[in-house]
């Protein structure tokens, strides 16, 4: 969660402007289940079992697939697009042998400063550039596929094509 603070934390220490905090009650114990994150679908029996996740949602999707396929569940498809994901976390889920196909679609091409396999505090670094980003409303960067209108739509359909012809279905 990105939040910006001036002043003092919670334990008395000064701030930097932009501090990107998570809160993980019991850190040793994730459920990243469907039902844990509320999708009411239970996972297919037949069929692809795919995860896609843009953004923040890459790393719930990767987290999602991981605690699959740590399950013996078997994933068809994992696709993160700008995903602001760590080296440790890319490798368990390229490396885990019920994810069959780990799909990476990193927006830096379009500016965007984020990647998967980054640092934490790259991604720290990187706060400036994405709040200016998101401030501009021209889907640049890491909101190449955020900007609305139908420029936006013609964005999103043709990733949902590239992504078809990967075999996405």
């Amino acid at each position: 969660m990105l939040r910006t603070y001036s002043g003092t934390n919670t334990q008395g220490k000064t701030c930097e402007k932009y501090v990107i905090r998570y809160e993980l009650a019991t850190p040793s114990v994730l459920n990243f289940s469907l039902q844990k994150l509320e999708v009411n679908q239970i996972p297919p029996k037949n069929g692809q079992f795919n995860f896609v996740g843009y953004s923040w949602g890459a790393v719930i999707a990767a987290r999602t697939a991981l605690y699959y396929a740590r399950g013996n569940t078997k994933i068809d498809n994992l696709v993160l697009i700008g995903a602001p994901i760590n080296a440790s976390l890319l490798l368990a889920v390229r490396s885990n042998p019920n994810i069959k196909n780990v799909i990476v679609k990193n927006l830096t091409q379009y500016g965007d400063p984020i990647y998967a396999g980054m640092s934490d505090i790259e991604l720290i670094n990187a706060v400036p550039k994405l709040a200016s980003q998101m401030r501009s409303g021209k889907g640049e960067g890491h909101f190449y596929y955020a900007i609305e209108g139908a420029e936006g739509k013609a964005r999103r359909h043709m990733l949902a094509h590239s992504l078809a012809n990967g075999g996405l279905l």
